[in-house]
């Protein structure tokens, strides 16, 4: 059965290539930095931007490009292979491996050869006929080994180093005894850090598949409606139109709040109720479900509930903050709550948010601003009862 699947996902992942090829580029949804959308197709892909409908955007203007295609990821029945700077490849054939390289193929990326000092672990999902272990994430929980470790079906953990890989099975030397084990007897590896990894400081592209693979790098060129771009270890990898959900770019102008850990962050329940505090969160509401205002929802932002303060140290090295603030889509009928958006102490912005109102989209001058506070308070009323407040696409955006 394994070796059927993957053969499977190695002819699927050639099929979609071909498919690829011949099939026109799809037409995608710019959002630059500062809000506005430019849709067409992607046209040719230069070193600093993009040519889309006849006009070429600086790269570093760019927040992110959204794709046609529908993300569905499906149920895993091959490999997954996670890479130590967080890029993901879902559905993956091993095809061979050394004790310093790995081959496979990628059913979104193609043909990839990893450097063994750039892998962090692989899961070896097989479908709904093969049970991982309770102590899966246990596993990767573990301090980072300093030699390799494998997890087996049966949630034996054997600790030595990889000798090689091939299409079905990994030899393993433990203890100066070498052993193979097949993929049907796996549940996951985890690979010793090599060398520490440093953080690219060049502006970078996000790749999201929609199978759920992602991958950062470079973009580099456009050949029909695939993507080229450099990738971990400098290698070319390759990704066709029809299979991207959407690409995001870091270290250019825009930042999303998210990315930043508050400086303060202060939360209570009303006073004289129930002490229960919905916590604030990164890119969810604070009750964990998507950020969403009326209809819109946001893959990025801010979600909490009142009361809550949230502090961030900007240190004046920014030009604007832009967000969309509302009640959350998940508080109940009558729901509200008050928010208020200080620079350097002094009240910005402020509303009422409830459950009928519209967004309400804020634009500030921060270009001077060391201190951003934001703050959702307890509603007209002074009740706390589903006072969710989003800080939908809250962004930062540089000089």
């Amino acid at each position: 059965m394994r070796k059927f699947l993957n053969h499977f996902a190695s002819v699927l992942a050639l099929a979609l290539f071909a498919v690829a090829a011949q099939a026109a580029m799809p037409e995608v949804k710019v959002l630059l930095a500062e809000g506005e959308i430019i849709s067409g197709a992607i046209e040719a892909i230069e070193p600093q931007g993009l040519k889309v409908a006849g006009r070429t955007i600086a790269l570093k203007d760019i927040a992110q490009l959204k794709f046609p295609t529908a993300r569905v990821i499906p149920p895993h029945a091959a490999p997954a292979i996670f890479l130590r700077n967080t890029d993901a490849l879902y559905e993956s054939s091993i095809l061979s491996g050394t004790d310093s390289k790995l081959k496979l193929r990628s059913a979104s990326f193609g043909d990839v050869e990893l450097d063994y000092k750039l892998l962090d672990r692989i899961v070896f999902y097989g479908g709904a006929n093969k049970k991982l272990p309770d102590g899966l994430d246990a596993f990767f929980k573990l301090p980072a080994p300093k030699e390799d470790l494998l997890l087996t079906l049966k949630g034996e953990t054997v600790s030595g180093f990889f000798e090689k890989f091939s299409d079905k099975d990994i030899a393993f030397n433990s203890n100066g005894q070498s052993r193979a084990y097949t993929f049907e007897q796996l549940a996951a590896v985890r690979l010793a850090a090599l060398e520490k990894m440093e953080a690219t400081p060049t502006l970078n592209a996000h790749i999201s598949a929609a199978n759920g693979s992602h991958a950062t790098g470079r973009l580099k060129a456009l050949e029909a409606n695939v993507i080229v771009f450099e990738a971990a270890g400098g290698q070319d990898w390759k990704c066709g139109g029809y299979e991207i959900a959407s690409i995001e770019f870091k270290g250019g102008r825009m930042l999303y709040l998210s990315a930043l850990d508050p400086l303060e962050a202060e939360q209570k329940p009303l006073i004289g109720g129930t002490p229960l505090i919905f916590s604030w969160r990164k890119d969810r509401s604070s009750a964990g479900t998507a950020l969403k205002i009326g209809a819109q929802e946001y893959e990025n932002g801010i979600g909490v509930h009142s009361y809550c303060r949230l502090a961030y140290d900007l240190d004046a090295k920014f030009a604007m903050f832009l967000s969309d603030v509302g009640l959350d889509a998940s508080a109940a009928d009558g729901a509200s709550c008050i928010w208020k958006v200080l620079l350097d102490g002094v009240e910005a912005a402020h509303g009422t948010a409830t459950s009928s109102a519209e967004k309400i989209a804020l634009k500030l001058d921060v270009s001077k601003t060391k201190r951003l506070e934001l703050i959702c308070d307890f509603g007209p009323g002074h009740d706390d009862a589903g006072g969710r407040l989003d800080f939908g696409a809250a962004r930062l955006i540089k000089p």
